[in-house]
């Protein structure tokens, strides 16, 4: 036994009837730590509730129990006894010994993982009076760390995929379009010849050819803006221009869609004097792609609206479709890649899923964005909005 009288590094300096007090008694009793004081001869001399509650066991238990009880007590709640006790032994073999965070699995009266502490008491004189143990319960703290780094884990994977989805979707795409190109070019000379041949067989067979292609080319440039945006090198080629010519642009770009059905357009302007910096070549599309919704949802013979105004700080433009509008369930999955409804209509009607995912995106990256209202039987509404000015775009 020590007899130095210079206190330990480490040790706790107090008598073991000053660790009994009834003030920290209490303190220490109403703890979710479990706290264990054992004397110099290894005899228990006090436990609080926390530790009795973590090994099942009662006071009555384990005040004055010897060593070789106290062993038989744990050993029976601990799920490997054996590395218990030698580690046990280890420790009280050196009197100085200070162990911290050292884990202890305990199996009986339910599973738990403690983290434990050691440290020895020494009397004022410094002399080894007893070891004080505290047991921490932590098996809610490493099974939420375990979460944690699965949840990593399986995160860096997801990037990783997303990184090859993108490298792959930009490659093909543009191996495509190669090829795509030689194919509309010469059908369209073929059209010409044949136009003059009066052949209109052959004719129908072309123009079939030629609305396929432009289709694919579609579907691959939607393609390749998708792989632009999430390898973030969306480029935006600002300048200055009306609202109102870019709205009207847009329309007439979508006229084959919407004669055949004979479905009408409905303006109203803004302000004819409302300009923004912004790229107009994107606005025209994202416009384009709203309307082009609106037609393919929309019954023969409906009427969309299309309202351009100016709110705040920003220029919003509002498409109204007079569909069958949709489930405030699935609002939040319109604009993800590749979503496509589940009713008869949307399965019925060409597309990707790309359109929206895309159309948001370019808002985002003109420092705007794209929102929707819709409830099933009354139609939907998409509505953009970009900075009237240069700056960050006030939602109102």
């Amino acid at each position: 036994m020590a007899t130095s009288h210079e206190p330990r590094r480490g040790a706790i300096p107090l008598s073991l009837a000053h660790l009994r007090d009834s003030q920290i008694d209490a303190v220490i009793g109403a703890a979710k730590e479990g706290f264990l004081l054992v004397d110099a001869e290894r005899q228990i001399i006090w436990a609080n509730p926390a530790l009795r509650a973590m090994f099942g066991l009662e006071s009555a238990d384990l005040l004055g129990r010897s060593s070789s009880e106290l062993r038989s007590l744990l050993t029976e709640s601990v799920e490997d006894p054996a590395s218990f006790l030698s580690r046990n032994e280890e420790i009280y073999q050196d009197e100085a010994t200070i162990i911290e965070d050292e884990i202890v699995k305990i199996s009986q009266p339910r599973s738990i993982t403690t983290s434990r502490t050691s440290v020895p008491v020494v009397s004022k004189e410094g002399e080894y009076v007893g070891r004080l143990w505290i047991y921490r319960d932590v098996t809610k703290a490493l099974a939420a760390e375990r979460a944690k780094a699965e949840l990593e884990a399986t995160n860096r994977r997801l990037v990783e995929l997303s990184e090859t989805k993108s490298i792959f979707l930009s490659t093909i795409s543009h191996e495509l379009r190669t090829p795509l190109t030689a194919v509309l070019a010469h059908s369209d000379l073929i059209k010409r010849r044949q136009a003059c041949s009066g052949n209109e067989k052959d004719l129908q067979h072309i123009e079939v050819i030629l609305r396929g292609g432009e289709r694919l080319k579609s579907l691959i440039d939607d393609l390749l803006d998708v792989s632009d945006f999430e390898s973030t090198v969306m480029r935006i080629r600002e300048s200055r221009f009306f609202i109102n010519d870019a709205v009207s642009s847009a329309i007439d770009s979508i006229a084959p869609v919407t004669a055949p059905k004979h479905q009408r357009i409905v303006l109203e302007q803004c302000s004819p004097d409302a300009q923004i910096v912004n790229d107009r070549e994107r606005f025209e599309q994202i416009l384009g792609n709203l309307l082009s919704n609106a037609s393919k949802y929309s019954v023969d013979g409906s009427v969309i609206r299309v309202v351009a105004y100016i709110d705040g700080n920003a220029v919003k433009v509002s498409v109204n479709d007079q569909g069958e509008g949709i489930d405030q369930s699935n609002l939040f999955s319109l604009f993800e890649p590749f979503y496509r409804g589940d009713d008869e209509l949307t399965r019925s009607t060409q597309g990707a899923g790309l359109g929206l995912t895309i159309s948001r995106s370019l808002a985002r990256a003109m420092r705007g964005d794209l929102e929707v209202s819709s409830e099933l039987g009354t139609g939907s509404t998409f509505t953009f909005g970009l900075p009237l000015i240069e700056g960050e775009w006030i939602a109102s």
